[in-house]
């Protein structure tokens, strides 16, 4: 008979142990519900609900089958059983036990359902024990996850909204022992993406331009020899500071900065990120492959290792855990000319496509594949740079081109004294100033000017501001270790 008991409790500790696996949240049948929803004061009621339930799941299998193991002592086992058969009824016992539990547990538990507070401590305890035994450990990210999803809901899509559903119900359903260690890197990429998609900004910020600061940030670039389009980058600015104001925004952001290499074109797009006070997100288009690089890429199945969330969203997740959770950027692409121009080539085609798309004045969002969902691009800012011209007339069509080259000489002189000097200088800002240039100086750096002048008379072609910039540096540096010794 001790067998007969010690057998029979085992089963019936097993058969608790098996409704365990709804111990938290009872995912399988309530978490629909609890993540439907709207504030944290009703999901912690859903989810008291939901233990409330679990309370009786958890208790039902151990008091029916031990009034079931009472039953059958009582009517079928008054003579003790002969000790060489130990194992004669427990199967069955333990069997019966977990059918009655099953067909009587709504019953029971409506029955129960007014003592649920008194009982929930004392068995709360009991519970996580078994869980936390022959199960995993209870965790707690999910729940802080969960408590954001909640808070963050009205601002998602009902696309993201799905997707992130779909994690937390994947997560919570999925029975995993301890002892199924395969699964724990897919427990920890589902909840790496449910971070990500929780991190992307849903919310727009304000833009206002200060008409002083601008002026004083652009008016060095007012008397270069073509002239750069002062008006184009106020109205750029212009544009931005409107789509900040709009839910979906119609109008596109969108320059094409083109000349030779070191002619400013970085510099005059981290100005205008300074002016709009937004990160600049810099993209070199050459560096993309294929269109699932800037995009992302979707899961296969479970294990697929080459999936990824894409540069797009990478960097618009990496500025919002920098600081910044707000939807208005700016988006810089490098060396455009290069790669837009192989429209021919297949590798660069879908590309070409993409970009057509995100400068549409209707396009307000990008599908992205990784989360299943879109991601907004409406108030984005678009920058492209290049060397050349666009081949693409509908490219074209949808920039506002900014011409770089042909400088002045006295703009080279001004940019050599007023810039390039000033950032050489920082390095050695401990050592040396500008009160230690004399006048001779002063005068073989504006003689840098000079022959960088020349080249653009001789060629024809303007050697850009790179050369100029590495001069005057080596100049600096000469200075300053001369000052040493």
């Amino acid at each position: 008979m001790n067998n007969l008991k010690l057998h029979t409790i085992t089963f019936l500790l097993l058969a608790t142990a098996s409704r365990a696996q709804y111990y938290d949240y009872a995912y399988s049948q309530y978490a629909q519900d609890i993540l439907s929803a709207n504030t944290t004061e009703s999901y912690h009621s859903e989810r008291l609900k939901a233990y409330q339930r679990v309370v009786f799941q958890g208790l039902l299998p151990l008091a029916i089958g031990y009034g079931t193991y009472r039953l059958h002592k009582t009517l079928f086992c008054r003579n003790p059983l002969p000790p060489q058969a130990p194992l004669r009824n427990p199967l069955p016992i333990g069997g019966f036990a977990f059918f009655l539990t099953s067909v009587f547990s709504g019953l029971i538990q409506r029955t129960l359902e007014p003592y649920a507070q008194e009982l929930q401590e004392p068995v709360s305890g009991f519970m996580q024990c078994i869980r936390n035994l022959i199960l995993r450990p209870s965790d707690q990210t999910l729940t802080s996850l969960e408590l954001r999803y909640i808070e963050k809901k009205p601002f998602l899509t009902p696309e993201a909204q799905n997707t992130l559903i779909s994690h937390f119900l994947s997560l919570r359903t999925n029975y995993r022992p301890v002892f199924s260690a395969g699964l724990e890197a897919n427990k920890d990429r589902e909840i790496k993406t449910i971070e990500q998609l929780l991190d992307l900004p849903t919310q727009t910020r304000s833009i206002s331009i200060n008409e002083s600061e601008f002026q004083n940030t652009f008016q060095d670039y007012e008397p270069m020899g073509t002239g750069i389009a002062f008006s184009e980058l106020k109205r750029f600015c212009r544009m931005m500071e409107l789509s900040s104001h709009h839910q979906n925004p119609r109008l596109k952001n969108a320059l094409y900065l083109h000349g030779p290499p070191g002619v400013g074109k970085t510099e005059v797009a981290r100005k205008l990120a300074a002016t709009l006070k937004m990160p600049l997100i810099k993209v070199n288009l050459g560096e993309i492959r294929e269109i699932g690089d800037f995009k992302g890429v979707a899961c296969e199945f479970a294990s697929d290792t080459r999936c990824h969330p894409g540069l797009l969203a990478h960097q618009i997740i990496r500025q919002a855990r920098e600081g910044y959770p707000y939807q208005n950027m700016l988006l810089f692409f490098d060396e455009a000319d290069h790669t837009l121009n192989r429209i021919r080539e297949e590798e660069s085609h879908e590309l070409v496509s993409l970009m057509l798309n995100l400068l549409e004045g209707k396009t307000s969002s990008l599908e992205n594949p990784f989360f299943r969902a879109s991601i907004d691009v409406g108030h984005l800012g678009f920058i492209l740079a290049g060397n050349r011209l666009l081949r693409s007339s509908a490219l074209n069509n949808r920039l506002n081109l900014i011409e770089f080259g042909n400088y002045s000489l006295q703009y080279r002189i001004k940019a050599g004294r007023d810039i390039f000097l000033l950032e050489a200088l920082k390095p050695y800002q401990n050592l040396i100033n500008l009160d230690n240039f004399t006048s001779s100086d002063f005068e073989n750096i504006d003689n840098i000017a000079k022959r960088e002048h020349k080249l653009l008379e001789m060629s024809g072609t303007d050697p850009g501001f790179r050369g100029q910039r590495q001069q005057i540096e080596r100049y600096v540096y000469t200075k300053a270790q001369n000052i040493c010794d």
